[in-house]
């Protein structure tokens, strides 16, 4: 299961939803990462995916450096099956 992208009307938090009420936001249907690219719409869920299971930082920056190197391997990889 994928995590859902981050919506602020989603957000259970009592601060949250305090903060969304104070800030005026303009009559427009369409969220803001409709727009955004894949790269930005993956950073926005995993950042929602690491605070919501409140993941320290360090932890979650130690866990992206394996994951990059993982998935680094695997393009590398798929480069050589091509070549």
């Amino acid at each position: 299961m994928s995590p859902k992208a981050y919506r602020p009307e989603e957000d259970p938090s009592q601060e949250h939803q305090s903060q969304a009420a104070s800030i005026e936001t303009p009559s427009v249907t369409a969220s803001p990462l409709a727009d955004a690219s894949d790269e930005i719409k993956l950073a926005v869920d995993l950042i929602y995916l690491l605070e919501t299971h409140a993941i320290a930082p360090q932890v979650a920056l130690d866990a992206l450096a394996i994951v990059s190197a993982d998935l680094r391997a695997k393009i590398a990889a798929s480069e050589d099956d091509t070549a």
